[in-house]
């Protein structure tokens, strides 16, 4: 049959195995009753690209679903294999539903990416690492709202080279070596120098620390010193505040009368010494 066009005027009925019917209201109907579908709708090649099955309301599109935007405009339930939802509270939804999963993110290699175990509340990153597309952010722990006392934002670990002071003498170091980490305001350093031989009486101190720290108006950031082949001691290394600095301090007789050792106090005018110190300071 070949026809301009075709102009339906009633509605369609229950029962009806194939009809086509126009409501002022319902516009265009489609209405079928099949054993297995009451409406298919198949290409040129007879193959099906949208169906309904028989007495339900879902929309069975066999292919990928190609649209400028897809709109959800209602929530989704327990037990949904994989659906999306959104609500006026809660915006977008996912839910699905897996033997080991419930909802998984891969990406174009096929390799998951962040996945949520079936009936589980974890999010876990499956492969690479979380990246901040801007610098200076981070994650707020142990508070569900933003709590600048919570944020953690700076995490950081390498290598230094500690180096005598500058304008503090004549002394030299070698065999050095310097690790640190920083987690927060928080500088963790481990360091090793062998102070040279010399007989200058300028204070023994070295520089070159990863950060400055922050300065103290009446004290001092205080480390741990490790060995030492110096005979003088006890030594209590310390960074000096608002400097990238070590000093070491020694005890007095009452409090305000410690020193700081020379080079040659510790014994450097003798033969070369080396040190290790190790602590945690605030920048």
């Amino acid at each position: 049959m070949s026809v301009t066009k075709i102009t339906y005027r009633s509605d369609t009925a229950a029962g009806d195995d194939a009809n086509i019917g126009y409501t002022a209201a319902e516009g265009l109907i489609l209405t079928g009753q099949g054993s297995t579908n009451d409406v298919t709708i198949k290409n040129d090649a007879d193959a099906d690209v949208i169906k309904i099955a028989t007495g339900a309301t879902n929309v069975d599109i066999v292919g990928d679903v190609t649209a400028a935007t897809l709109n959800a405009d209602g929530d989704t339930s327990a037990g949904d294999n994989a659906a999306i939802g959104y609500t006026a509270g809660e915006g977008l939804i996912l839910t699905g539903q897996g033997s080991t999963d419930d909802i998984t993110i891969k990406n174009d290699a096929d390799t998951t990416v962040v996945n949520v175990a079936t009936g589980g509340t974890d999010v876990e990153i499956s492969a690479g690492n979380l990246l901040f597309g801007t610098a200076s952010k981070g994650v707020y722990l142990g508070v569900t709202s933003a709590t600048a006392a919570n944020l953690l934002d700076d995490y950081e670990e390498g290598t230094f080279t500690p180096a005598v002071a500058a304008n503090f003498g004549g002394g030299s170091v070698s065999n050095v070596e310097g690790n640190y980490t920083k987690i927060g305001n928080a500088v963790t350093i481990w360091c090793v120098v062998t102070f040279s031989n010399t007989s200058d009486g300028s204070n023994a101190i070295i520089d070159g620390l990863p950060f400055n720290s922050a300065s103290f108006s009446q004290h001092h950031h205080a480390l741990t010193q490790g060995f030492t082949t110096s005979d003088f001691g006890p030594l209590y290394p310390n960074v000096s505040g608002g400097t990238d600095e070590i000093f070491w301090y020694t005890t007095g007789s009452s409090p305000g009368t410690g020193v700081s050792p020379s080079y040659d106090t510790l014994g450097t005018n003798d033969s070369a010494i080396t040190m290790s110190v190790a602590g945690t300071y605030k920048t």
